[in-house]
């Protein structure tokens, strides 16, 4: 088996999508497309304004392990 090995040697700066809104803004981050690797689920909400809300939606299928 050849398996690569990565290390520190192989890290890259990756630029990722930033959607700007007035609530705050949202930079996603999709398996294979911003990343070369697989996630589960990566979202960041950042520059959201004292007081302001932000979600308020609800998934059909969410599951939590604890």
């Amino acid at each position: 088996m050849d398996e690569k090995i990565t290390t520190v040697n192989d890290c890259q700066i990756i630029d990722l999508p930033k959607i700007v809104n007035e609530k705050g803004n949202l930079t996603h981050v999709n398996n294979g497309v911003q990343v070369p690797f697989d996630v589960k689920r990566i979202y960041y909400l950042y520059d959201v304004p004292g007081g302001a809300t932000r979600g308020g939606h609800a998934h059909k299928e969410r599951t939590e392990k604890q």
